[in-house]
């Protein structure tokens, strides 16, 4: 390679390391070099409303791709406004390298404004900091991404100032590995896997490593017992295979499963993934993670703690499935499904609402889930198949989130249709709020990133030869206001009388034959027709040039469903 400058060495390391994106709000400094860098290497620059929506858009990349999400600020209120993505991404342990301008040391010496000590700021956040302006930057990219990806994956901090973005820098020297790891030692868990008559298999966020999922697989049909999920492994076991009962959070729901187990194997979770409770069980347990996670909510018998394939792969080799009968299993299922269920009493039951959508969306397509009581109906009930099937902030349960992530998700697999579940807002403020209580978008960045930086993927399209991939993201929200759709359900019933904002709305981008406010409305309709319109407006509209349909995933509908969708279940 030839000699370039910082922020070019920067840049192609993420791009070796198999980065593509890059979401951010650009400002002075380092940050139109980085952009530029980008561009010559063919990878695309996300335009986002904030700070927060961009760091999330890229921990949310870094999930599904397994490779460092880049996220750009500009210096001050730029680093203060992604404090919040930077804590999501450090407590749902993903790997993002978030570059910031910052002061020279001339500017330093004698201004005060905006100033303060980013360093300080982010480091109870991130797993390293750097302002490459060292001898070796190059050397000091490569362990920064190492660091990032290494267990616990979590988020650095590059503060680069654009004297420093300017400097020229030899590439860095990548970590020379040592080879594959050997197997730790096996015997302590080897023997209480042999003892273990009715085991349970919990699994957790380090299950979807690209090929641990397969290995996961493998391991739970060689023991035959159930296996529950939390949030973040949601379809590292697909829905509908034999041994799957359902989640795991460290609440009452999975508790019949368990209690009847007298062995729980704990594969790859993170404490970090449980809710604020004692763990409530007094039977041994077996943990196999890839590093021991401390604190944790239980001590146990025996750890494997290293690379998990491999480990899971020898452990199932020489282990006897247990007495779990088929039967047994798929009662604890159905009985978790229906303690799950909310109690419609003539209400619009959740669901239903999850189930129709993802009918109607179909198998291939994604969920994002924002905090709130509706996420227990989202995550209960959406069929998830692969992992990462179903995004969400489960460390930090941040609000604010699912339109971000929804985004980023189209971005990074523009094939796969996205539905963003959010909180309780009407079908105009959905447009405008992810979640309960987080302004991140309006109508006027949608249109923004649409027309100026949400371009192809010119990577994917290069190795494709199709010019017209986009993402398709639809929002679904459960709202408050308005009188219900108490009479006739998801099959019919009559329209709501009111002088409100429609009940359900479906918004598509603009065309020939829109609203005056440029959307196509579906109007006043039952929630079956809003939610199938919504995906139809998801797909390719045919009043949608092929300039336009190549563009952006764009927020390309909305539902928004009364307050009569209550979502909270009464096991929870």
């Amino acid at each position: 390679m030839t000699e370039g400058t910082v922020a070019e060495r920067l840049v192609e390391a993420l791009h070796l390391r198999g980065t593509r994106r890059i979401y951010g709000v650009p400002g002075g400094g380092s940050s139109l070099d980085l952009i530029a860098a980008a561009e010559a290497l063919g990878m695309t620059f996300v335009l986002a409303r904030t700070e927060n929506a961009a760091v999330m858009m890229a921990a949310t990349d870094a999930d599904m791709t397994g490779t460092p999400g880049a996220a750009l600020t500009t210096k001050g209120p730029g680093l203060a406004q992604a404090m919040n993505g930077l804590a999501h991404a450090a407590l749902d342990r993903s790997p993002v390298v978030l570059v910031t301008d910052g002061f020279s040391e001339t500017l330093a010496s004698y201004v005060t404004h905006q100033v303060f000590d980013q360093a300080a700021m982010s480091a109870p956040v991130v797993k390293g900091h750097s302002r490459l302006d060292g001898d070796a930057p190059g050397d000091e990219i490569e362990r920064l991404l190492d660091l990032a990806l290494a267990p616990t994956q979590g988020p650095v901090h590059v503060e680069l100032t654009g004297v420093a973005a300017r400097r020229p820098a030899a590439p860095g020297l990548a970590a020379s590995g040592s080879g594959s790891p050997g197997l730790p030692e096996l015997a302590e868990a080897h023997d209480l896997l042999s003892k273990a008559r009715r085991p349970v298999v919990v699994l957790g966020l380090e299950t979807r490593a690209t090929g641990v999922s397969d290995a996961v697989r493998r391991f739970v049909d060689a023991l035959g017992c159930p296996a529950l999920t939390t949030y973040k492994a949601k379809g590292v076991v697909p829905e509908d295979h034999p041994a799957r009962v359902g989640l795991f959070t460290g609440g009452a729901a999975e508790a019949p499963t368990v209690e009847q187990a007298d062995l729980v194997v704990l594969v790859g979770l993170d404490p970090v993934e449980l809710i604020l409770q004692p763990w409530r069980y007094d039977i041994p347990v077996l943990d196999i993670a890839t590093v021991p996670h401390r604190p944790h909510y239980v001590e146990a018998e025996a750890g494997v703690y290293g690379p998990l394939g491999p480990a899971l792969d020898a452990l199932a080799a020489r282990n006897r499935a247990g007495a779990w009968e088929a039967g047994e299993i798929a009662a604890l299922r159905d009985a978790m499904h229906a303690g799950l269920c909310f109690p419609a009493r003539g209400s619009l039951d959740p669901k239903r609402i999850v189930e129709h959508a993802a009918g109607v969306f179909g198998e291939t397509s994604r969920a994002t889930v924002d905090a709130g009581a509706h996420m227990l109906s989202a995550m209960a009930f959406w069929p998830a198949q692969r992992p990462c099937d179903v995004q969400i902030s489960n460390g930090l349960a941040s609000m604010a989130y699912a339109l971000p992530a929804g985004i980023a998700a189209a971005l990074a697999e523009p094939e796969r249709p996205v539905l963003a579940f959010t909180g309780r807002r009407r079908a105009d403020d959905v447009r405008r709020r992810a979640g309960d209580g987080g302004a991140v978008w309006r109508r006027r960045d949608r249109d923004r990133l649409q027309r100026r930086r949400a371009q192809p993927d010119r990577s994917q399209a290069a190795a494709t030869g199709d010019e017209d991939r986009r993402g398709a993201l639809a929002v679904l929200g459960f709202r408050g206001g308005g009188p219900g759709l108490r009479r006739g359900g998801l099959a019919g019933g009559r329209r709501p009388r009111t002088t409100r904002p429609p009940s359900v709305a479906a918004r598509a981008t603009k065309g020939p034959g829109t609203d005056r406010r440029g959307g196509r409305s579906l109007g006043l309709c039952r929630p079956a027709q809003g939610i199938e319109g919504l995906a139809r407006c998801s797909r390719d509209h045919p009043s949608r040039s092929a300039e336009r349909r190549a563009r952006a995933p764009c927020m390309k509908s909305v539902v928004s469903l009364p307050a009569s969708t209550k979502c909270m279940p009464s096991s929870m």
